[in-house]
């Protein structure tokens, strides 16, 4: 496996939200801040924000880069496969969503 093949994406401290190999992207379930759904801000007055529980969706970024079609049924090998990385991932960094402390988690720096 190349040093490019598997991407983590973590979000707020250390939560997992996704992982990609290759062109495979997992997003796991996670809460979320989302825009769609709501107005946007208009003559420097901000929009509404809602929060929303993202689902698990794999997708298929070469054919699919705007992420639109969950293929999680076409493709339950690919699922699992991703679905290892994150649990590796998990055991060597951490996760907040899951509670998982991570074997390779360092406290933060501390200037005194």
């Amino acid at each position: 496996m190349g040093p490019r093949e598997t991407f983590y994406y973590y979000y707020n401290k250390n939560s997992l939200e996704g992982v990609r190999y290759k062109n495979w992207k997992l997003v796991l379930p996670h809460p979320a801040n989302v825009y769609t759904s709501s107005l946007h801000g208009k003559d420097g007055n901000g929009g509404s924000i809602l929060k929303q529980d993202i689902p698990m969706a794999l997708y298929d970024l070469a054919h699919d880069p705007g992420e639109a079609y969950d293929v999680q049924q076409l493709y339950p090998e690919v699922l699992q496969h991703l679905l290892k990385i994150a649990d590796e991932a998990r055991a060597d960094l951490g996760d907040d969503l899951t509670g998982q402390e991570g074997k390779n988690r360092r406290a933060a720096a501390k200037v005194e």
